[in-house]
């Protein structure tokens, strides 16, 4: 009897450590267990000023930006891009204002060396903006938009370098092709013009980024003292909205993103910052645009016009009644002079 008892508790207990372990294994068979964090998206004030800026070289460091908050954001490393990058940029600081006609973006990081030369074993620094062409789509990831395309600025050194100095950091290359007694012959190479330090681009999921054939966002960079400030612009509104990102909304979301040339990133090795979200202040009122009447004004102006000419036309009515009964009373009674 006690035989059978200890051969039932060994079954069970076999039974309950088998049972065990194929939970075990079919719970982590992806791997172990990871915990994620729920956190609230930053935000970024986009506020209204009156004031423009052309971009020159002072307008990077304007004293417009001392009056603007800057957000600092925390960037990742794009892990799904083998081999990953060695370093990662740790933050950038994003500010943002609009004057209701152009909206402006400043990114500022710190890098150790400028890097503005692109070759074969060289890379160049750079940031990037991305904006869902719907901003209402979900957003599932951080990659090129896959429920939503998404508008991305990308701005890079060596274009900023060529596009504001003119300086391409490619040598002239000395060749000889027909006449090999001659001293020395440049050959002539064909480079594409750079049109904007800024590259608009469209995508949708990983793979698909495509340059846009109207390229309308503008920017400038400076590094100094260790540290790149890139600034965008471009209008706030666009006549093409399929392709172009509109900011007529008060909340959208945006990711930014940094490339550092020395430690080898480029493409899509890089740091990425998580989704945020833009809060467009809305003019103020009592304000008026530059180069106009408000729009109240403009209403006001035409409604006084209208009671002009309705003044007008009520006192030509008049006079032309009148005018008839006069007429009409000469004939009845002439007068004798």
């Amino acid at each position: 009897m006690n035989n059978k008892i200890t051969i039932a508790i060994v079954i069970l207990v076999s039974a309950a450590i088998f049972w065990w372990l194929v939970d075990y294994g079919w719970r982590h068979r992806y791997g172990p267990t990871e915990t994620y964090e729920l956190t609230t998206p930053e935000s970024v004030s986009v506020a209204y000023k009156a004031q423009d800026l052309t971009l020159d070289n002072a307008d990077v460091f304007a004293g417009i930006w001392q009056d603007i908050p800057g957000v600092r954001l925390a960037l990742m490393h794009q892990i799904t891009e083998k081999p990953w990058p060695k370093g990662l940029t740790e933050a950038v600081t994003v500010q943002a204002f609009h004057n209701d006609k152009d909206i402006f973006f400043k990114m500022t990081w710190t890098d150790d060396q400028a890097d503005s030369t692109l070759s074969v074993d060289k890379f160049v620094d750079g940031c990037a903006m991305a904006i869902p062409l719907d901003a209402n789509a979900p957003l599932r990831s951080i990659m090129m938009g896959f429920s939503s395309p998404v508008n991305i600025w990308h701005w890079q050194a060596d274009k900023d370098a060529k596009f504001w100095k003119g300086e391409d950091g490619i040598p002239d290359v000395a060749v000889d092709f027909t006449y090999p007694f001659e001293g020395e012959e440049l050959l002539s190479v064909s480079k594409p013009e750079v049109k904007s330090a800024v590259t608009d681009l469209v995508a949708q999921r990983a793979g698909s980024l495509t340059r846009k054939e109207t390229q309308i966002v503008q920017g400038r960079g400076v590094w100094e003292g260790g540290t790149w400030s890139v600034i965008f612009k471009r209008s706030m509104t666009t006549g093409d909205l399929e392709l172009d990102s509109q900011f007529s909304s008060a909340n959208r979301p945006v990711s930014f993103a940094v490339w550092d040339g020395d430690e080898s990133q480029r493409g899509s090795r890089k740091s990425v910052s998580e989704w945020v979200n833009l809060q467009i202040e809305g003019q103020p009122a009592g304000t008026q645009a530059s180069g106009g009447n408000s729009s109240n004004d403009r209403r006001a102006n035409k409604v006084s016009w209208l009671d002009k000419l309705g003044s007008f036309s009520l006192l030509s009515t008049a006079q032309a009644a009148a005018s008839k009964d006069a007429a009409e009373q000469t004939d009845e009674e002439p007068r004798v002079i």
